[in-house]
């Protein structure tokens, strides 16, 4: 699964996963307000109808003030005497009641069932005279409103999810790809190097953004030319390694094969070769040691020094080897300390010391 996919699909998820808890909130607030609003209304008409009931000595209600009493037309109602049976009902055609289980109750409840397919949101509420219980009132009304705006509501919250998630799919593929774009440059840019064996390729900067990528990509081309700034010195170095190893090397057959023609070991002859095994033996220490300080494994003996007396101790060395070919002059030195290896530096100062004087 490549990067672009999976920033495209991590900001969908998130996207999604926000806008699913902002829908589950929403819905249960616009749930919870209704049915609040639906109890107020039961409970409301359930106070109105218990204030004018009354009952008689055989503690039976007046059902005169039930049948004239007016309320909503989808309020339903039904009055249960302490006996258990049904004395009115509204519609009087549902003969059933309205919560079985609110008829058990000693204290008003609220329950919301389902009776042949209708929803109904009903309030229990027990009923006692002085002369103790006398029935239940039961107060009910449809809930297909609610269930209505909950449906209406989930399919909207839903689409809107959906909806967004796509949208923010869609816009997101583009802006990673957009973001992304130079990555595929450096992909391609690198396999045309090891391809091509070409270190002179850089990865073009001018339409790069100044973000984490752009500063990638500096890096990258940096580290493209220090590489090749190394191999093009590499490659000299071995150039300047083959020429200087020439040079001893043709010495030393020469005079092995002039030996050879006089049948005798000639004193000078053998001089020569020692002089030419020995140079040798320095190049050849040279190059282990430039190879241990590349690789960052040149074990150094770190000690205190006075680095001004060891530059005045290589300026008499370097005076001998220039002789009367310059004039060498050593201005007035501050004494200093440094803390650093004596003969690596040495070395240093006579390299640098003995190329000036020979290229000069």
């Amino acid at each position: 699964m490549s990067l672009r996919l999976r920033l495209s699909i991590l900001y969908t998820a998130l996207l999604g996963s926000v806008l699913l808890i902002f829908g589950l909130v929403v819905y249960v607030l616009v749930s919870v307000n209704l049915l609040n609003q639906i109890d107020t209304s039961l409970i409301s008409v359930a106070n109105s109808l218990t204030t004018n009931l009354e009952v008689d000595s055989s503690n039976r209600f007046d059902l005169s003030v039930i049948t004239t009493f007016q309320t909503a037309e989808n309020i339903l109602f039904q009055l249960w005497g302490s006996d258990g049976s049904l004395q009115i009902t509204r519609p009087p055609d549902w003969q059933t009641s309205l919560d079985a289980i609110g008829l058990q109750t000693d204290q008003m409840v609220l329950h919301s069932v389902s009776i042949g397919g209708v929803h109904l949101r009903v309030l229990s509420v027990p009923l006692s005279s002085p002369r103790g219980a006398s029935g239940v009132l039961q107060v009910g009304v449809s809930q297909a409103y609610l269930d209505i705006t909950q449906d209406t509501l989930a399919t909207v919250l839903v689409v809107i999810t959906l909806f967004a998630m796509l949208v923010t799919a869609l816009i997101s593929w583009s802006a990673t790809g957009k973001t992304l774009k130079p990555l595929d440059t450096v992909t391609r840019v690198a396999k045309k190097i090891v391809q091509a064996d070409d270190l002179s390729r850089r990865i073009p900067e001018g339409e790069v953004e100044d973000d984490e990528i752009g500063s990638l990509i500096s890096a990258y081309n940096s580290s493209l030319e220090r590489v090749e700034k190394l191999f093009n010195a590499q490659r000299r170095f071995l150039a300047d390694v083959s020429h200087d190893l020439r040079t001893p090397l043709t010495v030393i057959k020469g005079n092995v094969s002039l030996m050879r023609k006089m049948r005798k070991a000639d004193e000078e002859s053998l001089q020569q070769i020692d002089q030419e095994v020995d140079r040798l033996t320095r190049l050849v220490g040279d190059l282990l040691l430039l190879a241990q300080a590349e690789t960052g494994n040149l074990d150094l003996d770190l000690q205190p020094l006075e680095l001004d007396n060891l530059v005045k101790e290589v300026f008499h060395q370097i005076k001998l080897l220039a002789g009367k070919k310059l004039t060498l002059k050593l201005e007035e030195l501050d004494p200093v300390v440094v803390l650093g290896d004596r003969d690596r530096l040495k070395q240093v100062l006579l390299n640098l010391a003995g190329n000036a004087i020979q290229y000069t």
